[in-house]
């Protein structure tokens, strides 16, 4: 009895517990339901809204609301649902009774309710928040466009100032009294009217614009509208505006009329009083020119040459020209203006002006007095122009005869020095050294008697007319007289030439004599000379092409030769060298013999050539000279050719010692045999003897860079070239350097069993993880948890015989461990794995060629690849393979 108490005690006290929970689970559903019906209220009511401050201040409102509810979403709701769970999953239970709450339906139907209440709390927020979303967007639309319309009648008011003020300026009538003023006033007016344009343009236009936008503006939604209310008010503003604009439109014209005739008056009276002060200034100007004119009338001048007298007749005809000019001119112009300034009036509707009677009156008297003194000036001209005409006619004689005595004198002078100069000819003996020499003298004599002749006949007869002309001519009128002031100076100089004429006849005919005997003398020496010089060219010709021709064959001796050629062109030269010297050998003894002859009279030089015996005696030596040269350069570049061919022989023999190695090693390579692990010592050991053919193909690369440095370009004995073996060699290298790690990613490869690099860094965890006391090393029970997780259930025996297998005793270390995992994990037929295994294959590529597949499956499994993912000319795309396979 005492436990079924005890069991009843302790039903009741869990029923009390449950039943408080009812209670507290009760009380929490009153307090969100009275919360849920506030908010209801609050949700369904619209609030009147006539400010953007008010939409934002009632959506900061709603705001607060979602908070509040998001607040009893995540804390009174999930508390309630929470509790009413416990209520339902609370049961009492043991051997004498059970007990669980009667009525968990009701708590269920509760907790439905409080998610009902929280749906038509979203919805009632949703549609409040998109009302007063629309009430700020209307408020906000409203206050925009009331801005606009105070913009407009801020506009309105300084437009209505701005045409006020230009109204009182343009009803204003200003006086005008100068054309500066008048430019001014009208420069005010352009302001005004630039300033009017501008404010049309951008003022006006602007407060049309934001008239038409603010009357233009609506907002209307399915919640609510709004226009602007006063729209009478922005038409009016635009209309008293366009009147105001008319109004200064018609009084800018008038003022324009006004303003252009003060302009027109002022420019007027400005003009006429310009004229004023350019007819005193003509007047004053042309007085001052009569002034000077009639000092120069009055003048007489000193006149002691036809040129004065012609100078004085020329101004004085300029004069007269110019005193026409000047009346048809300056005076003319002077009356002209004075007229013109007299009768001038300015006279319109607005105003009139004339210039003062004392005025014209003075222009009156300055055009009488320039009348009056041209006048005067005539009959002085006259009195002048005879005056000079007399001057001229007297001057113009003394010019003719003074003219003519001075030809006398020239005509003299040029005879006395022609006669000296003849005579000191005459008595000269030349050095007559050839048949030219004596055949130009005697032209020369020849053309001197002529010359003499010619002059006596003519010139000199000239001057004897000259002579008696002027001794002949006198001039004498009323006015003045005139003769040849020194007739003795033309008789003297005439007596003087006929004594020369006798002297050079005699002279002449004495050298005439001398002439003949040197050109007898020098027609006998002219042949010797001739035969020197030809023969001696044809020497020098001979020895200077054979020069260049040797020459030209010993620049580079070897160029385009081989050895034998060579060897072939020195017996050439050798029997070409001795029929050049018996050619010079002849030649010099063709310009010896005229040389040795014109020496026996006792002459050697010679006006047809240069050359000299000295001189072909020095071309005989640069001949031999050449022709030892062009030997010495052929046995020098014969030396070398031997040397060059020594070289190239040991080139070939080197190099092809590399590329045999090369060749041999490459076979062993692209022909592979044994185990993976004897390919790769094959490969490391190749690697280690390439260093010796690097070795041997830097001896190679020293001979190249010899034969480079004397320019061998071709060898003979091998067409293989030290960049070839190079690239062969950095090939064959290359292969070495990539099939190593090929041949040790293989090996790993198949000792890992297709384990991959992740795969053994989480056994290294694992193994870490159940080395619980971190002695490096599991037990077998250490092993057997470990396998477990793995989903490897083995028995203790088994674990017994891994531990055989693999362990040290009953330890198994890390490398241990590791072999156990990847026995049995490895081949793992993953889509990763097998992914791998085909990049592996085809050396990280995206096709795995044929012959590659051919070697590492069965026929069988080739021709299933093939049908599965046909085969493209670079292999089979496994990865499209792997995808087909794996996605059945």
């Amino acid at each position: 009895k005492q436990a079924y108490l005890d069991d009843a005690l302790a039903r009741e006290r869990f029923k009390q517990k449950v039943r408080m929970w009812v209670g507290n689970h009760q009380e929490m559903y009153n307090a969100l339901a009275a919360w849920t019906e506030e908010k209801v209220a609050y949700l369904q009511k619209k609030e009147d809204v006539t400010s953007s401050e008010e939409a934002t201040q009632q959506l900061s409102l709603l705001d607060l609301f979602e908070t509040d509810k998001a607040g009893k979403t995540d804390s009174s709701v999930p508390a309630l649902k929470e509790l009413g769970r416990q209520v339902r999953e609370a049961k009492y239970e043991s051997e004498l009774s059970t007990w669980s709450y009667e009525h968990p339906e009701a708590l269920t139907e509760l907790e439905s309710k409080v998610t009902g209440f929280w749906a038509q709390l979203s919805e009632l927020s949703a549609k409040k928040r998109d009302v007063l979303t629309d009430d700020l967007e209307r408020e906000l639309y409203a206050e925009e466009t009331r801005l606009l319309a105070d913009q407009h009648e801020r506009k309105y008011k300084q437009l209505s100032a701005w045409a006020a003020d230009k109204k009182a300026y343009l009803e204003t009538r200003e006086q005008v009294p100068s054309v500066p003023d008048s430019h001014f006033h009208l420069a005010v007016r352009d302001t005004f009217e630039a300033e009017k344009t501008a404010k049309s343009s951008v003022d006006v236009a602007s407060l049309q614009q934001l008239g038409k936008t603010v009357l233009a503006r609506q907002y209307k939604t399915a919640l609510s509208e709004y226009k602007y209310e006063t729209p009478e008010l922005v038409t009016t503003h635009e209309a008293e505006i366009h009147d105001a604009w008319s109004e200064l439109s018609k009084l800018s014209v008038v003022k324009l009329e006004v303003l252009q005739d003060h302009l027109a008056r002022n420019t007027f009276k400005d003009k006429v009083e310009v004229w004023v002060m350019g007819h005193k200034d003509m007047s004053a100007k042309l007085e001052a020119w009569l002034a000077d004119r009639e000092r120069y009338l009055n003048t007489r001048e000193d006149i002691a040459s036809v040129q004065a007298a012609q100078l004085q007749r020329s101004l004085l005809d300029a004069y007269r020209q110019e005193a026409s000019d000047a009346k048809q001119g300056a005076l003319a112009s002077l009356k002209q203006l004075g007229g013109e300034t007299r009768e001038a009036v300015y006279k319109t509707k607005h105003s009139e002006w004339t210039l003062p009677a004392d005025v014209k009156d003075a222009v009156s008297a300055l055009e009488q007095a320039a009348d009056d003194t041209f006048e005067k000036h005539a009959g002085l001209a006259e009195t002048k122009q005879a005056y000079l005409d007399d001057a001229l006619a007297r001057e113009q004689l003394r010019s003719k005869v003074l003219l003519l005595a001075d030809r006398h004198a020239g005509v003299f002078g040029r005879m006395q020095d022609w006669a000296g100069q003849k005579d000191t000819y005459l008595k000269t003996t030349e050095d007559v050294h050839s048949i030219a020499d004596a055949q130009v003298c005697l032209r020369l004599l020849e053309a001197f008697d002529t010359e003499r002749e010619q002059l006596w006949s003519t010139t000199v007869a000239s001057l004897e007319q000259l002579g008696a002309e002027v001794l002949a001519t006198k001039y004498n009128t009323d006015l003045s007289s005139w003769e040849f002031p020194t007739p003795a100076t033309i008789t003297d100089s005439e007596a003087t030439l006929d004594a020369a004429k006798t002297s050079l006849t005699s002279a002449s005919a004495a050298k005439k004599k001398v002439l003949d005997a040197d050109l007898a003398r020098e027609i006998l020496r002219e042949n010797l000379r001739l035969d020197f010089a030809s023969e001696s060219t044809a020497y020098e010709r001979f020895v200077k092409d054979t020069c260049i021709f040797v020459g030209a064959r010993s620049d580079d001796p070897t160029a385009g030769f081989t050895l034998q050629q060579f060897e072939q062109l020195g017996s050439e030269q050798a029997t070409e060298c001795t029929s050049i010297r018996a050619d010079s050998k002849n030649l010099t003894a063709a310009y010896e013999k005229p040389f040795n002859e014109l020496a026996s009279y006792g002459s050697t030089d010679n006006p047809y050539t240069t050359l000299t015996v000295e001189s072909l005696k020095m071309l005989e030596q640069d001949l031999e000279v050449a022709l030892d040269t062009r030997d010495q350069d052929y046995q020098t570049g014969l030396a070398r050719l031997h040397a060059d061919d020594a070289l190239c022989k040991k080139l070939s023999e080197e190099a092809a010692t590399v590329l045999k190695d090369i060749n041999s090693s490459l076979g062993h390579l692209t022909r592979p045999q044994g185990t993976l692990q004897e390919q790769l010592a094959l490969v490391v050991r190749l690697r280690e003897e390439s260093k010796g053919l690097a070795t041997k193909l830097a001896s190679v690369q020293r001979l190249d860079e010899e034969l480079a440095q004397r320019n061998v370009t071709f060898n003979p004995h091998s067409t293989v070239t030290y960049k070839d073996l190079e690239v062969q060699l950095r090939d064959y290298c290359e292969i070495l350097e990539q099939k190593q790690p090929l041949i040790e990613q293989e090996i790993e490869f198949k000792k890992l069993r297709g384990v991959s690099s992740e795969q053994l860094a989480e056994m290294e965890q694992f193994f870490k993880q159940f080395d619980k006391d971190g002695s490096n090393s599991i037990e077998k029970k250490e092993l057997k948890a470990c396998l477990y997780s793995l989903g490897e259930e083995l028995s203790n025996a088994e674990i017994g015989e891994l531990f055989a297998t693999y362990g040290t005793g009953d330890k198994l270390v890390l490398e241990q461990f590791r072999e156990l995992m990847v026995q049995l994990l490895g081949v793992s037929h993953t889509k990763e794995n097998i992914s791998e295994a085909f990049f592996y294959l085809s050396r990280s590529k995206e096709h795995a060629p044929l012959d590659v597949l051919d070697k590492h499956f069965k026929p069988d499994e080739v021709a299933f690849l093939k049908q599965t993912t046909p085969p493209t000319p670079e292999g089979i795309p496994f990865p499209e393979f792997v995808e087909i396979a794996f996605s059945r």
